[in-house]
């Protein structure tokens, strides 16, 4: 993951130590980001900020092991995820 300015600049970027996003899924709402791994079914909650990576929490929230091809939705504080195998609605309201 890597966060650039309007103007192109880089302001931050994932190392290699850091989580895998396996070409999964992000939405943004009220300044979080939702990233949901396109392999494993890892869900992490993320601050949206230019200054730094600033993980909230992460759960595992699918049991898939293969690609993750559904995007997500959200809505009204619920988060609806997929796989091949399992649908599941989460309420995620940010308070």
């Amino acid at each position: 993951m890597i966060c650039y300015d309007v103007s192109g600049n880089m302001l931050w970027k994932i190392g290699s130590k850091g989580p895998k996003f396996d070409r999964g899924h992000i939405i943004i709402a009220d300044d979080l980001i939702f990233s949901l791994s396109g392999v494993g079914g890892m869900l992490r909650l993320i601050e949206a900020t230019p200054t730094a990576y600033n993980e909230l929490a992460s759960f595992k929230v699918l049991k898939d092991k293969k690609s993750i091809f559904a995007p997500m939705a959200l809505s009204n504080g619920r988060l609806v995820v997929r796989d091949g195998q399992t649908m599941k609605c989460l309420h995620v309201q940010n308070k």
